[in-house]
């Protein structure tokens, strides 16, 4: 019996490719902290639509995510709000990783499922890149950063950056591509708790992440195509982001519509982000469709 209870708490692999994560992994504080980073990645991403828009009438220029990271910082109080936001970044990063590991949202060991959960654990890394950005920008020991996270272009030489480049466009339109079909599928749609209780809400909240993740496949088919002609011409730089993006896109027949749409998709999906944390199913149930067998007594 007292073994039983000690393996409870431990970490477990179940059957679905899933890992039984100890207890302390859901207790309400570490929630808490994912929570909030669900809320601080909806206000970045809401704020990169905002001022594509803005920047398409000359009013401001167009930012990133890191560059929405600058502009909520950039006042006289960055550095307590730098600390906060860093601590959002760092709780969705964990929200990522745990999305990945132990797989709350059930997305299961088919191939979607894995290549969810796959860019899950990339979205763990990515913004654990962000906090430290922005904890680094609050301090005043880091202003932007172009290129790939942690600066790793630095360590490709100039012999191979060709191939590596458009190795890395090939692999950015693939996950448009996946972003494309998870706004098709909407495989989210069961991750929200109040289904039967709010009906409305839950279409508002489905539609509100389809049009988001529409607009982050156009954003990642449209960089990872830039990727692949800056491989093949030799512009070799690695600030192909959203900045690029939006100002190519721009470009493009009917691209003040095209640009307007991508954008309006950029803030739905942080209004949906924003608004995750009272109604997304985060943890596990009390009776998880996925469990480990107890053998049997003898």
């Amino acid at each position: 019996m007292g073994t039983e209870a000690r393996i409870s708490h431990g970490l477990a692999i179940e059957p679905g490719v899933r890992l039984r994560m100890p207890n302390f992994v859901f207790n309400r504080w570490l929630m808490t902290l994912e929570r909030f980073g669900l809320v601080v990645r909806g206000v970045l991403y809401a704020l990169v639509g905002v001022f594509a828009i803005t920047a398409m009438i000359g009013l401001s220029r167009s930012v990133d995510l890191q560059g929405s990271v600058a502009l909520v910082l950039d006042h006289p109080l960055k550095i307590p709000v730098g600390v906060l936001a860093a601590a959002g970044l760092v709780g969705y990063a964990l929200w990522g990783l745990i999305r990945a590991v132990a797989d709350p949202l059930e997305r299961g060991s088919e191939l979607h499922g894995i290549v969810s959960r796959v860019g899950f654990l990339w979205s763990a890394a990515a913004y654990t890149g962000l906090a430290w950005f922005a904890l680094q920008f609050a301090l005043g020991g880091s202003r932007r950063e172009t290129g790939l996270p942690f600066g790793a272009q630095q360590l490709i030489t100039p012999e191979v950056t060709p191939w590596v480049l458009g190795l890395f466009g090939i692999v950015v339109i693939i996950t448009g591509l996946g972003q494309f079909m998870d706004a098709w599928r909407a495989p989210f749609r069961t991750d929200f708790l109040m289904q039967v209780e709010n009906p409305h809400l839950w279409a508002s909240w489905i539609w509100a992440g389809r049009f988001g993740l529409f607009a982050r496949g156009v954003a990642f088919t449209l960089v990872g195509s830039l990727m692949i002609w800056g491989g093949y011409s030799g512009d070799l730089v690695w600030n192909y982001g959203l900045t690029r993006m939006f100002g190519v896109l721009l470009g493009l027949p009917a691209g003040a519509a095209l640009l307007s749409i991508v954008s309006i998709g950029f803030v739905a999906l942080g209004l949906q982000s924003v608004t995750s944390p009272p109604v997304l199913r985060m943890k596990p149930g009390l009776l998880p469709p996925v469990r480990k067998s107890a053998p049997k007594e003898i």
